[in-house]
């Protein structure tokens, strides 16, 4: 008996988030076995013996160059925001590379990352935001939103609608595909923001096509 699930191959898209001068390493999140996802079930439990706050893991080498000790706390910032976290001295992580969790509201991990989202499924990027650290004489609760010239979001709805577009099989009608999985997976401020602030021109046919079947719908 065959399934009714549906595969499809898809190109590799990359990711328009980009280390540099000013932010040359690459944060990827994750979560740990004792805790869930934000941790508001979990914290409330023995759980907490285990994992008792988010932990900024980073290289050897990273650390020496930054004048990082074990266990101090550093301030980790992006383009659109910054924390102050405790950092752990760790060979888990490669160079260049460092890692936390998002399980402790204070440690507001999630501040750092960007608003790009995968094409496909709308899923954050939790796991490639560009930052730098540097020690901090600071504790936790430091964390510190920054405002962001242009509309970063804007500009992730007008990228994730063409590659919806692109990659959407083809078929005598796409945009009804298209229209259709902008409504499983997008929210409804996106959907409103995607008809009214949108510039048209930026868009394919395609997806002006499903904007129009997106009107006739709902």
């Amino acid at each position: 008996m065959r399934g009714l699930g549906q595969f499809m191959r898809t190109p590799y898209v990359a990711t328009d988030e980009k280390a540099n001068r000013k932010f040359p390493l690459l944060l990827t999140t994750g979560r740990v076995l004792s805790q869930y996802n934000v941790g508001a079930q979990t914290r409330r439990t023995a759980n907490n013996i285990w994992h008792t706050e988010d932990i900024l893991d980073l290289h050897e080498s990273d650390a020496q160059m930054r004048g990082i000790a074990d266990g101090s706390w550093v301030k980790l910032s992006s383009r659109v925001g910054e924390t102050i976290m405790r950092a752990r001295i760790t060979d888990e992580v490669p160079a260049g590379v460092v890692y936390t969790t998002f399980h402790f509201p204070e440690s507001g991990a999630n501040v750092i990352t960007t608003d790009f989202s995968d094409w496909a499924t709308n899923c954050p990027e939790y796991k490639v935001t560009a930052v730098e650290i540097a020690p901090s004489a600071k504790g936790p609760g430091a964390m510190v939103e920054t405002h962001i010239e242009g509309d970063t979001q804007l500009d992730s709805i007008v990228r994730m609608a063409n590659q919806i577009a692109a990659n959407i099989p083809a078929s005598d009608a796409p945009e009804i595909k298209v229209a259709h999985h902008i409504v499983q997976f997008w929210t409804k401020s996106m959907i409103e923001r995607l008809h009214k602030d949108v510039d048209r021109s930026q868009l394919s046919p395609i997806v002006i096509k499903a904007m129009d079947v997106l009107l006739v719908t709902q």
